[in-house]
């Protein structure tokens, strides 16, 4: 992406295209449920399969390498090594990332994972219309993928900003949802949830892009799988983390509490100083 636009339209690009993901989950939200109660759980997957293996086929067949200009040269990539890469991790800025990527994916798997089903056992609803909850908050992080990001093309403080504010925002509607007690109007959990899904699914624009920008020319690639392979984990492990403590404890409260308190930590570590710079070469 970052050959594709500039600067300071790369963070809007960014957010568009990864518009797609809450899209793809709000349709997944809508439509998957109702097809397994009319049919079978089977053939929900097999067309959530299929649907899958046709977008990367649209996507082989029509992505296209930029053009780089003759004139640009192509930066000198260094071997990766260990040792480089735990240099690269050493740095303030990939530290950063790593903190804040890792507080906002936990978050937004919990939400993913366990949102319906706290609907369910604390309010009452049934998992089908918690699910339009789950559709409503993957809506709204659709409209935050892409102002999260315009904001972020324009932020004198750097692009960690929106990443920042993402991350209180998401803490503060967890704790709403942790306060809320038991059968609260569907209209103040319709807002929860939509304040949820926009910070929660919409921070990924700025973060990428801010990642694009800080890293060495040379290390683009390694410094995106690097915070990528960060989340993954927190991915993998999160769920079944948070359903530990959920079985032990009994309460969603202990729950979401757990990742207000992470995503909190997480903000103190990605405080200010902001930096619009590109990082030292190391």
């Amino acid at each position: 992406m970052s050959a594709w636009f500039r600067s300071t339209q790369l963070g809007l690009a960014m957010g568009i295209r990864q518009a797609g993901l809450p899209i793809g989950g709000a349709a997944a939200a809508a439509v998957l449920p109702y097809i397994t109660n009319i049919t079978s759980w089977r053939l929900a997957f097999e067309i959530g399969a299929a649907v899958a293996l046709s977008g990367g086929l649209a996507f082989a067949l029509a992505y296209r390498r930029p053009v780089r200009p003759r004139h640009q040269a192509r930066p000198i990539r260094h071997a990766t090594t260990l040792p480089y890469l735990v240099a690269m991790l050493c740095q303030p800025w990939m530290r950063r990332v790593v903190w804040s990527g890792v507080a906002l994916v936990s978050a937004q798997f919990g939400i993913l994972t366990y949102l319906m089903f706290f609907l369910r056992d604390r309010q009452g609803i049934p998992l089908t219309r918690g699910a339009w909850a789950l559709f409503l908050a993957q809506l709204f992080g659709v409209a935050g993928r892409v102002i999260l990001a315009a904001w972020s093309d324009h932020s004198r403080v750097g692009r960690l900003r929106p990443v920042l504010a993402s991350m209180v925002a998401v803490a503060a509607g967890l704790l709403a949802l942790v306060v809320v007690p038991a059968h609260t109007p569907v209209t103040v959990l319709v807002i929860i949830a939509g304040w949820i899904g926009f910070f929660g699914f919409g921070w990924y624009g700025p973060w990428v892009a801010h990642i694009t920008e800080a890293s060495p020319p040379e290390s683009v690639g390694l410094a995106l799988g690097t915070a990528m392979a960060a989340n993954q984990i927190a991915i993998v492990t999160t769920p079944p983390l948070l359903g530990l403590l959920l079985d032990v404890t009994g309460t969603y409260t202990a729950l979401w509490g757990a990742l207000a308190v992470l995503l909190a930590v997480a903000a103190w570590l990605t405080r200010l100083p902001f930096s619009k710079t590109r990082t030292h070469r190391f």
